[in-house]
């Protein structure tokens, strides 16, 4: 994680969601989709999602990671 110390925000990539008929996971987009983001903004840190599949391209996260997140738009 970068940290921009002389306005506080913080460097972010985003994956793009996949839903499938049995299962949601994640990929990283081409080109990437890269942001500095307001600390503000961020509402949880999460560990790094666990490759899925074969070709180990997909990614998913944990339930407990799930929880978190849904945690914590509930209370913004």
């Amino acid at each position: 994680m970068a940290l921009d110390k002389s306005d506080g925000e913080i460097h972010v990539s985003f994956m793009t969601e996949v839903v499938s008929k049995t299962s949601i996971t994640y990929k990283w987009p081409k080109p990437s989709d890269d942001l500095w983001v307001s600390k503000d903004d961020i509402i949880c840190e999460i560990s790094a999602p666990s490759a899925v599949g074969r070709s180990e391209r997909a990614f998913a996260l944990d339930d407990s990671t799930l929880k978190l997140i849904e945690n914590k738009f509930k209370q913004k």
